[in-house]
Formats: C-alpha cells, sequence, structure tokens
C-alpha cells in the first residue's frame, strides 16, 4: 500500500486528515489505544508523551502530558464517546481549555479502513463553529497531527519489521 498523508475534504467547522499505512487495521488502531504505543508516537516532532490515564472505553477517560522540545508541560484531555475495535473511535478534547484558549466543544472522530493490505486511517475534528475551527488550524492543530502521525508510520514500520 502506497502510504499518503494529506487533508480530506474540510469544510465548514470540521477539519478532515486522512493518512494511508503498511500495516493491519488492529495495530493502526492499537496506536491510538494502548499506552505503550501512544508514548512513542503521540505529539509533534521533538514533543514526548506521558499517557497518564487511558481508559479505552465509552465513557472512560484519557489524560496525557505533553512535553515541548523547550520543556513546557501542556495537559492534554478528554473522554472516549465511543469505543469499535478496530474500526472507529470517537472522542473529546478538552485540552484547549487547560491552555486557556476557548475552543467550545471539540469531537474528534478516527476511523480505521482496511485498504490494499494496509489501513486508511481518518481523523474528523468537529468544532463548535467556523472561527473555531480557523482558531484551530492557526494554532498549529494540523500541522501537529501531520508530525505526530509521520511518528506513528514511524512506529508502526518498527512494528513490523518485529513480526
Amino acid at each position: 500500500m502506497e502510504k499518503s498523508e494529506g487533508m480530506g475534504p474540510s469544510e465548514g467547522n470540521r477539519i478532515v486528515i486522512e493518512r494511508a499505512f503498511d500495516a493491519p487495521r488492529d495495530m493502526v488502531f492499537a496506536c491510538w489505544t494502548d499506552p505503550a504505543h501512544l508514548e512513542k508516537w503521540y505529539g509533534p516532532k521533538g514533543f514526548s508523551t506521558v499517557v497518564d490515564e487511558c481508559e479505552a472505553r465509552a465513557g472512560g477517560a484519557w489524560r496525557f502530558t505533553l512535553t515541548t522540545p523547550g520543556g513546557k508541560s501542556l495537559p492534554m484531555r478528554g473522554v472516549f464517546e465511543e469505543v469499535d475495535p478496530p474500526r472507529r473511535l470517537v472522542l473529546t478534547d478538552k485540552s484547549a481549555e487547560d491552555m486557556g484558549m476557548d475552543m467550545g466543544r471539540v469531537l474528534m472522530t478516527i476511523d480505521f479502513d482496511s485498504v490494499d493490505g494496509g489501513t486508511k486511517m481518518t481523523l474528523t475534528i468537529i468544532l463548535d463553529d467556523v472561527e473555531r475551527k480557523n482558531m484551530y488550524e492557526r494554532s498549529g492543530g494540523v500541522m501537529g497531527w501531520n508530525m505526530a502521525f509521520d511518528k506513528m508510520a514511524e512506529l508502526l514500520e518498527r512494528e513490523g519489521d518485529k513480526s
């Protein structure tokens, strides 16, 4: 499967990021739910992540601490709304509140589709309105996700080489 990345059909209050991975769907799904995997890829290049809590079940909390290359800690948190292995995750992201940003409700849906021996992952981020979507994009959110997904691709490649 050819690796690809990029924006999907983003419009209105939605941001869509698509990425294809040369890995089975269950492995890509596990990258989002297994703390050992999350700590290796979550966050932009140069950031480190500590998973403080990850209850991958409907109503379960997720809480991570990202550390910037300069040493600043960024709290990340939310709730899993839906967990349907290995097809879909739906979660809220309340991290902006802790950083003093009014992003309103941030809902993320991650769909995992088996395609050509690999996985197409689609992250859809829904914000309350276009203004908040634009603020999310200006704050580097999309760029950060793409850097994180580069790290995920490297992790999946390493994990695939072990099998």
